[in-house]
């Protein structure tokens, strides 16, 4: 039960981590890149004065999670290139699922090998 209990708190505190980081990486990505403005049923991102009684605004990440490309009459920023920033966080960040399984078996195998040599030095 010990063992479980150590492996469920690295689990949950690795995935805190994860979670916070992609957090503040999309924090860095709104103030490095900031705001544009979009309609609400629109595919596009504006400037700020073009529609604007009906514009919102959002982060530019944020537009392109929605995959709202750039207006054609206003001529916003273009979009930066999200996925070469993508290329900056960390391979277990970016993979974390696998880290965890991995993680997993790893632990349980230690812990059947830490059984055993328990079970064969009282023997």
């Amino acid at each position: 039960m010990k063992y479980f209990l150590v492996w469920l708190t690295i689990i949950i505190s690795f995935a805190v981590y994860v979670y916070q980081f992609d957090e503040s990486w999309e924090k860095e990505m709104d103030s490095k890149y900031g705001e544009v403005y979009i309609t609400r049923y629109g595919e596009k991102y504006h400037k700020s004065y073009h529609y604007a009684e009906r514009n919102k605004d959002i982060s530019m990440y944020s537009a392109y999670k929605r995959h709202r490309t750039p207006c054609d009459v206003c001529h916003p920023r273009e979009m930066p290139d999200f996925e070469k920033e993508k290329e900056n966080i960390p391979w277990y960040v970016k993979h974390w699922f696998i880290c965890m399984v991995l993680f997993t078996a790893v632990s349980f195998y230690l812990s059947i090998k830490w059984e055993e040599m328990k079970e064969t030095q009282s023997n």
